[in-house]
Formats: structure tokens, sequence, C-alpha cells
């Protein structure tokens, strides 16, 4: 007859060996187990078994493992053996704030190397200088007109104007009260300064919005079509025009021939001077008196220019011609063409900015000379910043010259 579990339960003395079956010796080890001599099973300090209390007691490490504390390794504390390290679980540290960690590094530690993060490339090119830290005007945007939201486009032709009199109104004190001065005086130069001002809050559409209606009221050839307000054209239409009276010159013609008509004395401004291709040939024909032809009795006769009654105005530009199509010999313009130091009939001015035109892409650009640095503002990556003029302007040409007086 086979034994059965029960048999083997009181049986306890039938060796493990011939006659039992791979069942059998499992039960048998089972039953082995549950002695209460057993080293293995948990005990509680007054040696009775059953459930395991709260206090037990701490299995004997092996033979081979080494102890960093002389007392029972606790809560929170490292155990070596061998080349494994054992600690306890991680919320437990994180609940005990004030557990310390064994301070020796592991070999993988060591060859760790933690340092700042790297900048990204294109903030290198950055210039850490006080215009970088004004708003850039973006090209291109939406506005409100007549109730209607559109977008406007090719914005180039006013935008570049407008970041150089922003610059000027952020960091020059006496040009922004110059500026404030024209402001009150006409209603193009308060639309200016409300501009500046829409400018510093960074609100780009209203700035654009209130020369756009300038700009209507003036009646310059724009129109909405489609939803899109185009500006596309010269930025002498688009903006010069309208300011120029804040730069007056006293122009005066003396003929040979008496009471000649064209014998006379005018006021002029900055776009009324004769043609002129470069900043020499400007600075040439404003501060000499030359020899011409009179228009009506083909006399000789002289033409000179002067300040008007007011004297040297704090704030200074003049604009140099266009070439015409096909006609670029003499229009030639390195960037070193332009004198950082001008006289201009008696009054010397330091170049504040330029603004260059590139026939390839139709588009107008600013350079701001500052610090002996020439930092390029476009509006098609006004995102970038102000950066390090390279060879952005080959081939372009040299528009609109803005002057500061000493």
């Amino acid at each position: 007859m086979p034994k059965t579990t029960a048999g083997l339960a009181n049986d306890k003395k039938i060796p493990l060996g011939k006659g039992l079956t791979k069942m059998e010796r499992f039960f048998r080890e089972l039953v082995d187990l549950s002695q209460p001599n057993d080293p293995r099973t948990p005990t509680t300090e007054s040696g009775t078994t059953g459930k395991k209390s709260k206090k037990t007691t701490q299995p004997e490490p092996d033979a081979g493992s080494t102890r960093k504390n002389a007392k029972t390794p606790g809560k929170g504390v490292k155990v070596n053996s061998g080349n494994n390290t054992f600690r306890e679980p991680k919320t437990y540290r994180k609940a005990h704030p004030g557990m310390q960690e064994s301070t020796e590094d592991s070999p993988e530690k060591k060859d760790e190397k933690w340092g700042a993060k790297k900048d990204r490339q294109y903030a290198r090119t950055r210039n850490e200088t006080v215009l970088s830290t004004m708003h850039l005007i973006p090209w291109s945007g939406y506005v409100n007109i007549h109730m209607q939201r559109v977008r406007i486009t090719n914005t180039c032709t006013i935008d570049n104007h407008m970041q150089i009199l922003f610059a000027l109104y952020l960091f020059k004190p006496r040009i922004k009260q110059f500026l404030i001065e024209r402001g009150q005086n006409s209603e193009v130069g308060g639309a200016v300064v409300e501009v500046l001002q829409d400018l510093t809050r960074e609100d780009v559409s209203s700035a654009r919005e209130k020369w756009v209606n300038i700009l209507f009221a003036e009646r310059v050839n724009i129109s909405v079509k489609r939803n899109v307000l185009d500006l596309y054209g010269s930025d002498q239409d688009m903006f010069l025009d309208h300011i120029a009276s804040w730069f007056p010159i006293v122009q005066t013609d003396n003929c040979v021939i008496q009471n000649c008509p064209f014998s006379a004395t005018i006021l002029t401004t900055m776009l009324g001077i004769d043609p002129h291709y470069t900043c020499q040939e400007f600075l040439n024909i404003i501060n000499t008196e030359r020899q011409r032809k009179c228009r009506r009795c083909k006399g000789n006769s002289t033409r000179s220019y002067a300040w008007g009654d007011d004297g040297p105005p704090r704030l200074f530009c003049y604009v140099n011609y266009s070439p015409s199509p096909g006609n670029t010999s003499r229009y030639s313009h390195p960037r070193n063409a332009v004198p950082k130091t001008q006289n201009i009939m008696g009054a010397m001015y330091d170049v504040f900015a330029v603004v260059y035109f590139s026939p390839v892409r139709k588009h107008y650009m600013a350079v701001f000379y500052h610090d002996d640095l020439e930092l390029l503002y476009d509006g098609m990556y006004s995102r970038r910043g102000l950066t390090r003029v390279k060879n952005e302007l080959d081939g372009c040409y040299m528009l609109s010259i803005w002057l500061v007086l000493q």
C-alpha cells in the first residue's frame, strides 16, 4: 500500500532516499520547513512560532560580505557585498531627508562630468549691446483698417525708419525730446510719437495702424485688395516724404543778371538737394558754393545751402539718389564709404544708422553704428536679433543716412 501525505506528516524520520517519489520528497521538505526549531523559520523574541512580529532578527550576512558600519545596517545605509551595492528603496530615503548616504563614489560616478548647459549655436552670434535690448519689428503682419482685419505686407518700406526712430527714442534722451517737440507742432509728428509709444509696449500692429492712417490721409497710392494691404514701393514715398519738414534747409540762388526771377532764397528740405549718389557727393554739394547755369537767363549763377533760423537740428537725415536701371557704375557703396563723422554746413554729426536697399531681394535693411560695431536689422529675420554685418550688404544701395548732432 503506497504511503500518503498524512503518514509522512506523522513519520518524521523517514529518510529521503529509496522508495520515495518526487512528490513525496516535496511534501517531506514542506513538513521539515514547518518545524519550530528550523533556523530558517522566523521567531519572535519569546521563541514561539507564528506570525512574524514587528521586531524580527536580521539574517546573518554571507561569509564574504563586509559592513561599512559596525551596527546592523538600517534604513538608508548602503551595504557592499562583493561587487554589488544594496540599499533601501528610494521612497524611504525621500521620506527621511536627514538620512545620510555613503560618500564613496562608484567608478561609474567618478567618470561622469557635469557642467553648464551649452548655448545654442545661433545665440553666439548675438551682440550684447544696449541696442540688442530693444524690441525688433517683424516683417509683415496684420492691422485693422476700417473695422476690418487685413494682412499687411512689404512693410520694410516703413519698418526700417520706424526701428531707427524707436532706437533713438529709447537710448538718446536729447533726440527723444526733439521728437516730442515735433509731435506737438504737426499731425504727422504726433502720429510718429504715438507710433514710438506703441513700439515701447511692443504693440507693432497698433503702431502700423497709426502710420497707415497717415498714409491714407496723405493720399498715398495704397489700397486694400483681397484683404491684403501691400506697401510695396519706395521708403521715400511711404515714410521720408512725410517727415521731411523736420529738417529745413535754406537754398540761395544768385544770378549775375539783375532782376532774374531765379535769384531768390527759398526754404527747402533734405529731399530738395541737388542729385547725389554717394555720401561724399552730398557733402560736397551741401558744404560748397557751386557755379551753375541759370535756368531762365542761361547766365552764370551760384547756389549755396545753409541752416534755417533755428540752426542745425539735433537729428538729421538725408537721402542718396537711387541709380537708374542699368547705370550703377557711379553708384558704388562699400560699407567703409560711410564717414562716421560728417561736417554738414558747419555742424558736426555722428552717423547713427543707414538704410540699404537690395536690388536682388527687393528689400530694405538697416545698419546701426554703435561702439565700433555694424549691427544689421532685417525685419524678415527679426528673431535673430541684431547681428554683425558680414556679406549681407554685397550689391546693396546706400539710401538714407540718419545722423545725430554731437
